[in-house]
């Protein structure tokens, strides 16, 4: 989000508006330029994402404002200039980092998604010279067992290749051979390093059940030359490993012994992930760690979706679909698009933290943390009694799991947080900045760069909180920092449109209110603004006069749980919260 009309002086930011002139002549100016090839290669902006917003209390003044999408995997890289080898940036922190010609390339193949990356024909290699014929059998008869009957079994080894798409014919050149996607699953391992493959891979697992700081590992396996180190191979070695970390309680489903849990599910999807959705071209290797309380799982490349959309899950966006179907094909990787839901779902489903998935550049890696600790952990209590004392017993909801974390993990950041916890970015740093206000947590930094820990002291900290007036006041965050998307729905437009029709209600609303006493006056004013349809907190303050804080501590609580309104989204804090009246 770009903003233009604002002024930055230690560290606050202050209202310099622009006037509607200059409103109406930058803009002009945006579109010119991003739609001049020869300044930038794509133009990501439509009308929709620029925005004009009045600065409260200064007439006749506004923001600029500049809502910047990200680029799809299909228009990336975008550049400036004519050239993406020196025009294209990434941002970081604070500043826009020119990328090498390393990273460009790889934009530039993820963007081509007629030919999938693990599709790519290898020049010289053939079958069966570079393929180890043990690890295809063991696919079959893997996929036997969990898809008796399949059409595919039937045919040799090189045309259940040709199926699996380890094998392809490219017809406008005629050209034909072993793909990548073949030599990483079923190849040996002098083939997959080859320079024509992937010289870079390395798969790495790593069990680490120990806390003895003198003790790197307790078993590892990687390319040792004791073992075909192709991605086969790995998944059939690693995965008993890692999922022997799981409980596995007594279950029975039509009479038959279920072993498997929902956070087995969640974990098996998690860990072919990181083999399906690697960029094999990347630097770094594949790296998959058991430790004392839970997982990780690291792969070289970048996320091809936002971080976002991959916990909504429903798009499928995929590097590899040759590796992705063979998997498939033995009981893992979900092509749906749901493979990140099964991995949030079935972690949630065992009560552990929320999978956390952390983006990282030079080199690009991708992480996913899978934590088998409860937010409220027995360690996490006692931490926190240790710094707060009784004080602790006070806390409840988002507060609570926030210092929780936090007492577990030591530091943490605003980015680490707002995964962990299902919370608007918005109300996530007005929640932080109310903990640090209060005594329970200490920031460091500043920006993108603060990190927060538990502020220890021997005194109490400052605000002693109880359930009810906390959940008002967490609710009061809404109408102190709204979001900059909220003010953009809640146009000039809406709010005279809002106006218009509190101005038509019946006129004898007044009179029946005047025998009201003045918050049943109050509450039928809200009732009336709210029986037209949806209204957000700053369209109820403005139909009935009041602040939309007082509105939501001391009358919509009351009215919602009284059955009266009723909230647009389950979350009381979600940033675009609205309130229609129950008819």
């Amino acid at each position: 989000m770009v903003v233009l009309g604002v002024r930055e002086s230690k560290n606050q930011f202050h209202p310099d508006g622009l006037t509607l002139e200059q409103v109406q002549r930058f803009r002009q100016d945006f579109f010119d330029t991003q739609n001049n090839r020869n300044k930038i290669s794509t133009g990501l902006l439509s009308d929709a994402n620029v925005q004009a917003i009045p600065v409260p209390e200064q007439p006749g003044q506004y923001f600029l404002a500049f809502d910047v999408p990200r680029a799809s995997r299909e228009q990336m890289p975008v550049y400036v200039g004519l050239d993406p080898r020196s025009g294209t940036y990434k941002r970081r922190d604070g500043g826009d980092y020119r990328c090498d010609q390393d990273a460009v390339r790889r934009m530039l193949s993820d963007s081509n998604t007629s030919v999938p990356a693990d599709s790519r024909i290898l020049r010289g290699f053939s079958f069966p010279d570079d393929i180890d014929l043990k690890s295809l059998q063991q696919f079959r008869q893997l996929m036997a067992s969990i898809r008796p009957g399949h059409p595919w079994l039937v045919h040799n080894d090189l045309e259940l290749l040709k199926k699996l798409e380890g094998y392809r014919v490219d017809r406008p050149s005629r050209q034909e051979g072993l793909t990548l996607a073949g030599v990483l699953m079923f190849g040996k391992t002098e083939a997959i390093h080859d320079p024509e493959c992937a010289p870079q891979f390395f798969p790495d697992f790593r069990e680490v059940l120990t806390q003895d700081p003198d003790v790197r590992w307790t078993d590892r396996l990687y390319p040792d030359g004791t073992w075909e180190a192709n991605l086969f191979q790995f998944y059939l070695q690693v995965w008993p490993r890692i999922s022997a970390g799981l409980p596995r309680p007594f279950q029975l489903k039509n009479g038959q012994r279920q072993d498997e849990t929902p956070a087995h599910t969640a974990l098996r999807e998690a860990f072919i992930n990181s083999l399906v959705h690697a960029d094999y071209s990347a630097p770094g290797g594949l790296v998959s760690i058991r430790h004392l309380n839970g997982f990780k799982f690291t792969n070289p490349g970048t996320l091809l979706v936002p971080i976002r959309q991959y916990y909504e899950g429903g798009v499928s966006v995929c590097r590899n679909k040759a590796l992705q179907k063979m998997f498939s094909l033995i009981g893992g990787a979900e092509q749906a698009g749901s493979g990140a839901d099964k991995i949030v779902r079935g972690w949630e489903s065992a009560h552990w933290q929320r999978p956390y998935l952390e983006v990282k550049d030079q080199p690009d890696r991708v992480t996913l943390d899978l934590e088998m600790e409860s937010i409220l952990s027995e360690q996490a209590r006692e931490r926190l009694f240790e710094v707060f004392g009784e004080q602790a017993d006070s806390l409840f909801g988002d507060r609570k799991t926030i210092l929780a974390i936090v007492a577990v993990e030591g530091t943490v950041t605003h980015r680490r947080l707002r995964y962990r916890v299902d919370m608007h970015a918005a109300d996530l740093s007005v929640l932080l900045k109310a903990l640090c206000q209060e005594g329970y947590l200490t920031s460091t930094g500043w920006g993108s760069g603060t990190t927060y820990s538990l502020k220890e002291t021997n005194a109490a900290p400052v605000a002693a909180l109880h359930e009810e007036s906390s959940l008002q006041n967490v609710e009061s965050y809404e109408d102190k920092e709204y979001d900059t998307a909220e003010k953009k729905e809640s146009s000039e437009q809406n709010v005279e449109s809002l106006l218009e029709n509190v101005e038509s209600l019946p006129e004898n609303v007044e009179s029946v209110s005047e025998k009201l006493s003045a918050q049943q006056r109050l509450q039928k004013l809200v009732l009336q603004a709210a029986s037209i349809g949806w209204r957000t907190l700053p369209e109820l303050a403005e139909a009935t006069g009041k602040s939309g804080k007082y509105l939501i501590n001391r009358i919509i609580p009351s009215m919602v749980e009284a059955g009266q309104l009723e909230r647009r989204y389950p979350q009381a804090t979600h940033p675009h919260q609205a309130y229609r009246a129950v008819k």
